[in-house]
């Protein structure tokens, strides 16, 4: 239904429930572009209600209808553009254009396997030391929810760098997480 709404330019209504809630809204969504991300599927689109870009993660869908309204898609939408400033489909809305830099030092066998791997449009990397073991990389991204689960998972060979709110953060998961196996 969804992939049927995009391609005809149709609006859908749904009921979704975000990540962080146990309620169910009702919502309606102009969908411009359909994506596998992660082994998950979005739709990107335009939210009449909210009068703004929205992404929805369809395993987050229920009741989904596709209504007889059409519309135009934007001829100034790029799916690109719309997320390049996340490291995923997450991005903020709210600071339009802004970036952060992001500073990360990886070592041993992770500084090898991220050296080998374009994993964002942004992304500059060089290598520190004379053994070619520890790697540099600099981002520019708009929000750090998924940067974030993906430095956790390379544990002990990654370190940020900046910004030391990102930081920050990283530590304080990993201090929660430590509580929870101590207990």
């Amino acid at each position: 239904k969804v992939s049927r709404a995009v391609l005809e330019c149709r609006e859908l209504r749904f009921d979704y429930r975000k990540i962080d809630s146990d309620q169910w809204e009702t919502r309606k969504l102009r969908p411009f572009h359909l994506a596998d991300f992660d082994g998950g599927w979005y739709v990107i689109g335009h939210d009449p209600d909210r009068k703004a870009r929205r992404t929805f993660a369809l395993q987050r869908m229920k009741a989904v209808r596709v209504l007889q309204a059409h519309f135009a898609r934007p001829a100034d939408f790029a799916v690109r553009e719309h997320l390049g400033g996340s490291f995923g489909v997450w991005h903020n809305p709210g600071d339009k254009g802004k970036r952060q830099r992001i500073r990360l030092r990886f070592t041993g066998w992770a500084a090898r396997m991220v050296s080998e791997r374009r994993w964002h449009p942004s992304q500059e990397t060089k290598w520190i030391g004379r053994k070619e073991d520890v790697l540099e990389m600099n981002l520019e991204l708009s929000s750090f929810e998924e940067i974030s689960r993906w430095i956790l998972s390379w544990g002990p060979q990654v370190e940020v760098l900046e910004p030391e709110e990102l930081r920050d953060a990283i530590i304080s998961t990993l201090e929660k997480s430590k509580e929870l196996y101590q207990s």
